[in-house]
């Protein structure tokens, strides 16, 4: 939320409600998930974890009803680090599984990540270095793959504007040659 990363919690929590009300009352639902998420990011923080901790768990349920998967894996992992920072493993453990099996279901590699991290973590803390090591490893692939497919991006994108500054030197050669 630009309203959130800029400093004004405020403003971003009253534009999330109104958006929140809007959703209930015209009956579509598709992002009440994400926008219940977004309203629990928002009081995490402002430190406020138990208000956070109820709009997570809405928004998981509303995503479940909705079948948006992409937004459930992103809920989960954020209600999975909430619960590893209060030192609930059992739940951490449990939402961080769920956000994985759906962010696994959906390709959405960024909460994979998220979700091997939190994994590993947890192991970590329960002493089980062997398995918070394959968590760990495993978030270390997804990474790679994300900066990898991102650094292609970014040449496709320094070829296509290559290719265009060429073709205006083309057309401004052509012009030189009418004139």
């Amino acid at each position: 939320n630009v309203c959130e990363h800029m400093g004004h919690s405020d403003t971003a929590l009253s534009h999330e409600q109104k958006a929140l009300k809007y959703s209930d009352s015209s009956g579509f639902k598709k992002y009440k998930g994400l926008i219940l998420s977004r309203i629990g990011d928002i009081y995490i923080n402002q430190e406020k974890y138990d208000v956070a901790k109820k709009y997570l768990l809405e928004s998981t349920k509303a995503d479940e009803e909705q079948s948006v998967l992409s937004f459930l894996a992103e809920a989960c992992v954020t209600l999975s680090n909430l619960f590893l920072m209060n030192g609930n493993l059992d739940s951490s453990f449990y939402y961080a599984n769920k956000g994985l099996n759906a962010s696994l279901s959906t390709g959405y590699s960024v909460e994979t990540l998220n979700a091997y991290k939190v994994l590993s973590s947890i192991y970590n803390s329960r002493g089980k270095t062997d398995s918070a090591f394959k968590y760990q490893k495993l978030a270390f692939a997804v990474n790679d793959s994300l900066f990898t497919i991102e650094k292609n991006n970014q040449f496709q994108n320094i070829g296509f504007e290559e290719q265009n500054r060429l073709q205006e030197l083309e057309k401004d050669k052509i012009k030189m040659e009418e004139i």
